[in-house]
Formats: C-alpha cells, sequence, structure tokens
C-alpha cells in the first residue's frame, strides 16, 4: 500500500504561478509595438478575440521607452500598415491617437507612471446599421 501511494505522489500534477500561464491575448500582426514595450499578462490585463473578420482586442504595454518616441512610434508605423489616423490629442498627463482603417479602429492611449511609460491599446471592429440589421434579421428568425 504504501508504494502504490508513494506511486501517486509522483504523478501528481504541478501547479504554476499565475504569472507563468502566459497570455491569452493574441496580438494582431498589423498593430505594431515598439521595442521596448513589453506585453502585460495575467488575469486582468491584455485579451483578444478575432473570428472571421471580427476583432477586439484590449492590450497593456509598460517600457522604459519615452512617450514621445512611443507616439511618433505608433504615428509612424500604423501609417505602413495602411492605419489612418484620426484624431490625435496630446495633454500634460497623456496622448491619445485613434487609428482607423475599415471596419476596424484602433486607439492608443500613452503616458507615463511611476517613471515607467504604459501604453492601453484597443482594437474594435467597428459595426454600422447595415450590420446590425442584418443581425437583428439573424437573431429574430
Amino acid at each position: 500500500l504504501a508504494s502504490m501511494f508513494a506511486a501517486c505522489q509522483g504523478t501528481a500534477p504541478q501547479l504554476t504561478a499565475p504569472e507563468d500561464f502566459g497570455t491569452s491575448a493574441i496580438q494582431f500582426d498589423d498593430v505594431p509595438i515598439p521595442s521596448g514595450m513589453r506585453l502585460a499578462t495575467g488575469p486582468g490585463f491584455s485579451h483578444s478575440h478575432a473570428v472571421g473578420s471580427f476583432r477586439y482586442g484590449d492590450f497593456e504595454y509598460s517600457g522604459h521607452v519615452p512617450v514621445e518616441r512611443v507616439v511618433e512610434y505608433m504615428r509612424s508605423r500604423m501609417a505602413v500598415h495602411a492605419w489612418d489616423l484620426a484624431e490625435f490629442e496630446t495633454s500634460e498627463l497623456a496622448t491619445d491617437l485613434r487609428f482607423t482603417r475599415r471596419p476596424y479602429v484602433v486607439t492608443c492611449h500613452v503616458f507615463e507612471q511611476s517613471a515607467t511609460t504604459k501604453m492601453q491599446v484597443s482594437v474594435r471592429t467597428e459595426i454600422g446599421p447595415e450590420h446590425v440589421a442584418d443581425a437583428g434579421a439573424t437573431i429574430g428568425e
């Protein structure tokens, strides 16, 4: 009996710390991220979902890259991927950028916190009235 118990102990699953689980966020190839900015992983940070042409994602990044460099990188590199800069607002506290490429919208909120640059990126699929009408017809059938 003792040897059977010992054998069972050897096959017990090993638990992994939450920070070792990695991210459940699939990053999109056409949304470039500056070198030196790391994706925040773990529960409640970054997540995404993509099905067909529908994309949804919220990503948090941090690093020791100056805010101005992150903003300039996003402005120049998003254009390479055919994103149009639709809005640009800057204040003492943060810089907000909004890029569009139908049917998608990407927003970036860049700011400094505790001597670290933070960037929050949101990717959404815009659904126009024509899609809502089609969805309503499908749901109501």
